[in-house]
């Protein structure tokens, strides 16, 4: 069927399901109405996973690439690109509506000890409000680190997602990595 916004779908209902006391209202509008509330709310995921990578860092922020393997890909609302170290939200040119991400990082890091690393979530090649800063402790004791926030797709188009890490001229070995980005129903999408 469609997904919708949750503001469609209260339409749709009033529309459709209108009090039933002259039998106006058919299996199929329920069905339909069922079938497109599902389509709506239905988990969503582009979610992915990096072994082991290393990256030299530098004031400038660098990309975290290359990533393993997929973990989960909900392919009618997002792509990823493992070499890229990507996971892209389609809308607008898809068809899927605006909405709201949650995005979820977790891994470890290991680095020159008290070097200071930051891992910063970046959408569309800019930075967002989510990073977290870590202290070196050596190249033999990794550091773990999460970070999780919010970001707004919006209709223009879809919303690359990437990682990026910067701080003191080091090299960071970055370890079991994850990036997920999961799609939210709410009533701010158009």
């Amino acid at each position: 069927m469609t997904i919708k916004s949750i503001e469609l779908l209260l339409s749709q209902a009033a529309t459709t399901l209108a009090d039933n006391t002259t039998g106006a209202i058919s299996a199929s509008d329920v069905r339909d109405m069922v079938i497109d509330f599902i389509d709506s709310i239905a988990p969503a995921y582009g979610a992915i996973h990096c072994t082991s990578v290393s990256v030299s860092v530098t004031a400038t922020p660098q990309v975290i690439a290359p990533f393993t393997s997929n973990i989960e890909v909900t392919s009618s609302y997002f792509t990823t690109n493992l070499s890229a170290g990507q996971v892209t939200r389609l809308v607008g040119s898809a068809g899927l509506p605006s909405a709201l991400d949650f995005i979820v990082v977790n891994g470890s890091v290991a680095a020159g000890n008290n070097s200071s690393i930051t891992v910063a979530l970046f959408k569309n090649g800019s930075p967002t409000l989510y990073a977290v800063t870590v202290t070196g402790r050596g190249s033999a004791n990794p550091v773990a680190f999460n970070l999780a926030g919010l970001a707004l797709t919006d209709g223009a188009g879809a919303a690359v997602y990437e990682l990026r890490v910067s701080g003191e001229t080091t090299t960071a070995d970055i370890t079991n990595l994850a990036l997920i980005a999961q799609a939210q129903p709410v009533r701010s999408y158009p």
